[in-house]
């Protein structure tokens, strides 16, 4: 089964997402679209000409790669079917959000990212609160800061999720981007680009200081925001383009807990539980009902366990099923060698190869097989050399190793 080759930008609007857009776009073989709304329109049809009317409104059709006119596209094609559409010509393909304070669809994007795009790449665009703000505040002078660093807030949240939740994620810092640190990152992707040197950096940004006569409600907001922003650059590898699963529960402003969990409700609530229809026990269903236990953090639980159960006896023949069962199995640390044979039949069916190797290979140390789990992740390593998980496995299988070795 071949990688995922449709990309998604996330960030909050005026935060670089729209370099990353021309940088990815610079390559001929890519084509992601600036801000389609694409989560609005995915099992719509007539996508590419609601697309076309706005930005023929908007003034920006033309106006770059991202916003070229979908002549080619059926005016019939639901959002979906017009991205399949466009992976004729382009190999790579996705959507931009570059989501703008009183936007109510912010959790939408979440939930739909999550449902129907699980496996794509994700690129989640950061830029420093102060800087972020005092841009958004040129562009919608009507919100107070208190307003915009709560947007902020809210929209990091979600790129958070993003970026610690889906297997195949990647997050830039808007003050760091140039052509060095773009082409790097696409290289993880599998775009190579050749990107003028000086055409994208610092020297382009304005750094902005505090705003000033901010009242006390305000300067708390901020300092909530700063104290995230911190943190995640604190523990950002610029290598991997990766941030660690941070604990929620003592992080500064001591929030974000709170933040992350209503922040999966609504996205439950939004898109995920609406798009299903509980009389209907499809493949897909129930695919989207396990990937919403994964954000909720509840794979390991009796229910997560109870769903996948069913449904790889309704869908044997699903290589996602069986992978989610296998890594369900994992968590419980209950039934591995059960778990093994599930990841043997994703493999068999076409499942992604590398993340079946990296859980076949924790099964694997769970019953003492040191020696198959190092194939695994030897295998793994080829796919993925970079990845974080690569290297944890590594490291568990070599204590593995040698609390088996007789001392001498």
């Amino acid at each position: 089964m071949s990688r995922d080759k449709r990309i998604f930008i996330y960030g909050t609007a005026r935060s670089g997402t729209t370099t990353v857009l021309s940088a990815l776009n610079s390559h001929r073989d890519c084509l992601i679209l600036s801000e389609a709304d694409i989560h609005l329109h995915w099992d719509r049809k007539g996508f590419s000409k609601t697309f076309n009317l706005r930005k023929w409104e908007e003034g920006t059709l033309f106006s770059g790669k991202g916003n070229i006119l979908l002549s080619n596209i059926d005016e019939s094609l639901t959002g979906a079917e017009a991205l399949t559409r466009l992976q004729r010509t382009y190999g790579y393909v996705g959507d931009k959000f570059a989501v703008g304070p009183g936007r109510v669809e912010n959790t939408q994007i979440l939930g739909f990212l999550a449902t129907h795009c699980f496996d794509a790449t994700h690129i989640v665009s950061v830029r420093h609160p102060d800087s972020n703000v005092e841009s958004l505040k040129k562009m919608f002078p009507e919100f107070s800061y208190l307003n915009l660093y709560q947007h902020w807030i809210n929209s990091f949240i979600i790129g958070y999720i993003i970026a610690t939740s889906f297997p195949y994620s990647y997050v830039v810092f808007h003050d760091d981007l140039n052509e060095l640190t773009m082409q790097r990152m696409a290289s993880h992707i599998g775009l190579e680009l050749a990107l003028p040197v000086g055409c994208i950096g610092a020297k382009f940004w304005k750094t902005a200081t505090a705003p000033i006569n901010l009242t006390e409600e305000e300067e708390e907001k901020r300092a909530e925001a700063i104290s995230y922003f911190d943190l995640i650059q604190v523990n950002y590898d610029p290598e991997t383009f990766s941030i660690p699963v941070i604990n929620r529960n003592t992080t500064p402003g001591g929030l974000i807990s709170e933040h992350f969990t209503a922040a999966v409700k609504r996205s439950n609530t939004d898109y995920v539980m609406t798009s299903l229809n509980p009389n209907s026990n499809t493949e897909s269903n129930f695919v989207t009902s396990l990937h919403k236990l994964e954000l909720d953090q509840r794979l390991g639980s009796e229910e997560a366990f109870d769903l996948a159960r069913v449904a790889v006896e309704q869908f044997p023949q699903s290589d996602r099923l069986n992978y989610l069962y296998g890594v369900i199995l994992l968590l419980r640390n209950s039934t591995p060698s059960v778990a093994i044979t599930h990841f043997n039949t994703s493999l068999a069916l076409g499942g992604d190869r590398f993340w079946n190797l990296i859980h076949r290979a924790q099964a694997y140390l769970q019953i003492g097989d040191a020696q198959s789990a190092k194939l695994d992740i030897d295998e793994a390593t080829s796919i993925n050399p970079t990845s974080p998980q690569v290297n944890r496995i590594k490291n568990l299988i070599e204590e593995s190793v040698d609390s088996n070795t007789p001392s001498k």
